[in-house]
């Protein structure tokens, strides 16, 4: 028993932060395990998988108001074999579960309740079900009578369902595109283009309404957009977007660090978890559109939300958490928020530039208190009182810190504590890219050691796995970590030489091939082929908040293949283009990271490999530089492998470049100013 006397049911010998959330619940909860279907499959009883993850704003609220109460926890145990899943360890049942869900109702989300036989085909479903009935949404307790009279009296019916259900699933799973590399030219990208424009909102920027979700893809793919097309519209859209989601409440504006997404048109009232991958997109969305405008206030956003990142996301033993929980003492926000109260007793006679440059207000702009926010850049406000840049930014960095001591005193959000590998290879690769636009090589000493770490942690006998929780590695890998870690290994590879990190890629990528390649679809599904207890070989290739398994895969692809030829490689190139060109140029939005890969690929001049001692710093160089129709190698380790490499390493010369293009390289050249005219022009 815990302190407070409660029971702790079977999730406290569990590592998941959320799991044990709910290891003292009456509830008598199981992981997800054998040993609660074959017990579903003995007594005869319905299923309820109830999945959610330790962040989660709504999936607290359900649990205050049913999972905890007494009465309620009775009658689910009396009828139903009740399973707890943290969706961040399963992601794949999750997907799964959430297809069925969104099928059946039209609506997904979490906390996701799902109804199942005892042989885990879903049959009723949906997200948060109050305490009491309200707005036609039926309380939890109506749900679970009505669910377990259905399965009483009506199984035949029941299993037809489910069966109808599944095939409807497995057809959503079948991929039906068709064509090629041929199907791309300007005039492809000129209508993906408009079909994404007719989503702006050119008042606040984003995309689309409320909720808004940072959609850093799309915002790639209009820098990407603007430097192929020199389209000045793309690239004010881009801008727009970023300065509002760094100004809005979206974005911590003391500590840095963006939450998952906002409620409103105005980035204003975020949902305040903040998530590994989404802080990883941002920063490195805001290093590419620094490369394209030299803009003060996104560098600015680059140090601090990297601060941020290094100083609360890193763990002591070098990986990354997954994600600060949205609420704290039960209330969500309250560790951000402010009265100006509040802040007049702490900031004094700063109070009133303060409120003025961060819109506090006496009522409040949130819940009878502020979330912080501004309108302008600081030269803009430092402007307006007669300050000069450096002594407002002086002045703000003074109040900020009393700030953050002052918050220090409060109770900070819920850490999950979650070592997951796509989310670290997904900040690994975004700190390199930082690294080279601040020259910061502390940076880039962290992100190795987090990538050394990763790999010691969850890489053994050419099995990768899923994640580590409180120092146990758990859950086979799914395409996702393949596919971000290559990606990681590939990009400290291209900034440092050392040969480990591509050998490593192309270790990973064998690996992924062999074991999540999808002869018949032609694109690879999400879990292992030796996966045993998943319903679907799902095929996941839409790019979401994370971009897809399957393009991150692509581009890997693409840049191996460039290295060292491979006909495999090229066959899974061929194949994943034919699936994806067409759906891409009709739903673009959902397809984000995909059209960055298809613009480069159809810009594409050559690769550019660079020799000699001073090699890694003029990459240093380069990489500050927008020069997509390159693929930028280094060439410093007489180990690297492949054949674009083959007795072209100089340890004699300062400086020698090969240009090549098809596996046939140029003359070498030591004329930087001449490459650096060719990648301008």
């Amino acid at each position: 028993m815990n302190q407070s006397g409660r029971k702790a049911n079977r999730l406290i010998n569990e590592t998941s932060p959320y799991l044990l959330q709910h290891a003292y619940n009456p509830v008598d909860w199981y992981p997800w395990c054998e040993e609660a279907f074959a017990f579903a499959k003995e007594q005869d009883r319905p299923v309820i998988l109830s999945i959610g993850y330790s962040t989660c704003h709504w999936c607290h609220v359900m649990e205050r108001e049913s999972f905890e109460n007494n009465d309620v926890a009775s009658f689910m145990n009396e009828h139903f074999v009740c399973i707890k899943l943290d969706r961040e360890e399963r992601p794949d049942l999750d997907h799964i579960y959430m297809d069925a869900v969104q099928a059946m109702t039209g609506q997904g989300g979490w906390p996701l309740n799902v109804f199942l036989t005892p042989d885990r085909k879903p049959f009723y479903g949906g997200t948060y079900f109050p305490p009491v009935s309200y707005a036609g949404r039926p309380s939890w307790m109506e749900v679970l009578r009505h669910i377990l009279k259905l399965y009483i009296s009506k199984k035949s019916i029941i299993r037809e369902q489910t069966e109808k259900l599944l095939q409807h699933l497995n057809q959503m799973n079948q991929l039906k595109g068709t064509g090629s590399f041929l199907d791309l030219d300007d005039d492809y990208f000129h209508r993906t283009y408009n079909i994404i424009k007719q989503h702006f909102d050119r008042e606040n920027g984003g995309y689309g309404s409320a909720p808004k979700f940072p959609s850093t893809y799309t915002t790639q793919f209009l820098l990407l957009y603007h430097h192929t097309y020199d389209s000045k519209d793309a690239l004010d859209h881009a801008l727009l977007t970023i300065k509002a989601m760094l100004r809005g409440g979206i974005y911590d504006q003391i500590r840095g660090g963006l939450c998952r997404y906002a409620t409103d048109d105005g980035w204003l009232v975020p949902h305040f978890e903040k998530m590994l991958y989404d802080n990883a997109n941002f920063v490195k969305v805001l290093c590419e559109l620094y490369k394209h405008t030299g803009d003060s206030e996104i560098l600015s956003g680059i140090k601090q939300t990297t601060d941020f990142i290094l100083s609360e996301f890193q763990s002591s033993n070098g990986m990354f958490y997954a994600a600060f929980d949205a609420d704290s003492e039960g209330i969500e926000g309250k560790y951000y928020c402010w009265t100006s109260e509040e802040l007049k007793q702490l900031l004094g006679d700063d109070y009133n530039w303060f409120a003025d440059y961060y819109q506090i207000t006496e009522t409040g702009n949130w819940e009878h208190t502020n979330i912080l926010c501004r309108k302008q850049s600081p030269d803009q406000f430092a402007l307006s009182i007669n300050l000069k840049q450096e002594e407002f930014l002086s002045k703000l960095q003074e109040v900020h810190s009393k700030l953050i001591t002052t918050a220090q005193h409060r109770i900070k959000p819920g850490l999950d504590y979650k070592h997951i590998v796509s989310w670290n290879a997904m900040m690994i690769d975004a700190l390199v890219q930082v690294s080279s636009i601040l020259d910061d090589e502390k940076v880039m000493n962290r992100s190795r050691v987090a990538y050394d770490r990763l790999i010691s942690s969850v890489f053994n006998d050419d099995r990768l796995f899923h994640q580590v929780s409180k120092d146990k590695i758990q859950h086979d890998a799914l395409l996702d970590d393949y596919a971000f870690l290559i990606r990681a290994s590939i990009s400290l590879y291209a900034h440092t030489g050392m040969a480990g990190y591509l050998q490593q890629a192309q270790k990973l990528t064998n690996l992924t091939i062999a074991n999540f390649w999808n002869r018949d679809q032609g694109v690879f599904q999400y879990a292992h082929m030796n996966k045993q207890d998943v319903l679907i070989d799902k095929l996941e290739i839409f790019d979401n908040v994370i971009a897809s398994g399957n393009s991150v895969m692509l581009d890997n692809l693409i840049v191996l293949n460039r290295v060292d030829q491979n006909r495999t490689m090229q066959d899974c190139i061929d194949q994943l283009i034919s699936k994806s060109v067409a759906l891409c140029g009709s739903y673009p939005t959902s397809f984000s990271n995909w059209l960055c890969i298809f613009l480069r690929l159809f810009k594409h001049k050559g690769e550019i490999v660079l020799t000699g001692t001073q090699a890694i710093t003029r990459i240093n160089v380069l990489s500050k530089r927008v020069s997509p129709e390159y693929l930028i190698l280094p060439l410093t380790d007489e180990n690297t492998p492949g054949s674009l490499f083959k007795s072209r390493l100089d340890r004699q010369k300062d400086f020698l470049y090969y240009l090549c293009h098809q596996n046939t390289c140029s003359l070498p050249s030591s004329d930087w100013e001449g490459l650096l005219y060719k990648l301008r022009n």
